[in-house]
């Protein structure tokens, strides 16, 4: 057995040894505390950036989606667009033809008014040569002679 001033040191050296326990719980207590808070403040964090993931997400599917849309309206006015120019290149086309078609009736017309003018002229020389060849006739019956 240990005498009492043996039993006293060991009970001061359990005593010490608790004082430090409970010193190291303490100090356990605390950071347990702080990293209980740290953890609730990243959890928060974290919900945080997941929301935000999540609206980025969604915003990303909307202009996914947008884009599929706007890519459909391309191909659709690009086709429009084609069309469109084939119709303006085949009423160009006919607009020249109309235009070729009119030039030949303009210059058949223009044949034809020159022909007609030609036929009045050649009307009126022969009746002016007619006239003049009456007249001679007259003079040479008449007695005037004329060269």
């Amino acid at each position: 057995m240990l005498s009492p001033e043996e039993l006293q040191v060991e009970v001061c050296h359990v005593l010490t040894n608790l004082s430090e326990i409970t010193a190291e719980i303490t100090d356990q207590e605390s950071t347990i505390v702080s990293v209980k808070d740290d953890h609730v403040e990243k959890r928060k964090e974290v919900e945080g950036a997941v929301k935000e993931a999540k609206i980025v997400n969604e915003e990303k599917e909307r202009l996914k989606a947008d884009n599929v849309r706007l890519t459909a309206k391309r191909i659709q006015l690009t086709r429009q667009c084609k069309d469109a120019q084939a119709r303006l290149d085949r009423a160009l086309e006919s607009q020249k033809e109309l235009l070729r078609r009119q030039q030949v009736e303009e210059d058949a017309i223009e044949a034809e008014v020159g022909k007609s003018k030609l036929e009045e002229k050649i009307e009126e020389l022969s009746t002016d040569i007619q006239s003049l060849t009456s007249k001679r006739d007259h003079l040479r019956n008449n007695g005037n002679v004329l060269i």
